[in-house]
């Protein structure tokens, strides 16, 4: 099989995409895709970015020379009205098979796994947003297999710094994920998302002190230094 991946940034120069303000959608997918690049790279594939810079390239000439790649990801992140729409979601043809859902889920909860906020209700579509019987260019008009990744929302702050402040595990994750669809072994790395590991709220840590019988020690101590600053 070939390990030939092509990275397309979404967006680019004067098509600015999703944002209200710097840094936009078409800044946070190149820089994304850069780290993704290197991340592949690290994994024995072959890499090309339709774009290196931020620069206008027609939708036409991101889809040309696709032929070979074993794999077509096109980086971007969503816009909404409302600030707290959040998370990452994955397009694919209208009329992929089943494997490609399954590969995009497995991003969106690699993506999840190693903390990006989300309260996407469903995150993995066939087809286009104005329909299922349409298809985003870059998944119509390229030969091997494809997803359209939207990084979150450039419109949601917290996703905004998230895709930036921790580009290296979000990159593994998605690596992780393209490695078991195309059926290559994967080398973890720093920034793998840790399966055994669990996120839990400050509720739930409260929960857990408490059967420990150190709960209010801490929250004393906790109390103490917080009045202590208080009053410096």
């Amino acid at each position: 099989m070939s390990k030939k991946i092509i990275l397309d940034p979404g967006h680019g120069g004067r098509d600015t995409g999703a944002g209200t303000s710097p840094p936009y959608e078409s800044q946070l997918a190149l820089e994304f895709s850069k780290v993704l690049a290197q991340a592949f790279e690290t994994q024995g594939f072959q890499v090309a970015m339709t774009r290196t810079e931020d620069v206008h390239v027609p939708l036409d000439d991101r889809c040309k020379g696709t032929e070979g790649a074993a794999a077509f990801l096109s980086i971007h992140m969503d816009g909404a009205v409302s600030e707290k729409a959040s998370g990452p979601s994955v397009w694919v043809h209208s009329k992929a098979p089943k494997s490609y859902l399954d590969w995009g889920q497995a991003v969106v909860d690699g993506l999840k796994g190693v903390g990006i906020t989300s309260n996407r209700a469903q995150a993995v579509h066939r087809g286009h947003v104005d329909g299922p019987q349409y298809d985003y260019k870059v998944n119509r008009d390229t030969i091997p297999p494809s997803m359209l990744l939207e990084m979150g929302f450039a419109t949601n702050e917290a996703n905004r710094r998230e895709i930036t402040g921790h580009a290296q595990e979000y990159a593994q994750a998605v690596v992780q994920a393209t490695c078991k669809f195309l059926g290559e072994d994967y080398t973890p790395q720093e920034g793998k998302p840790n399966p055994d590991s669990k996120t839990i709220s400050i509720q739930e840590l409260g929960e857990m002190l408490r059967q420990y019988g150190i709960y209010h020690t801490i929250h004393t101590f906790s109390s103490f230094i917080t009045f202590t600053l208080a009053t410096k």
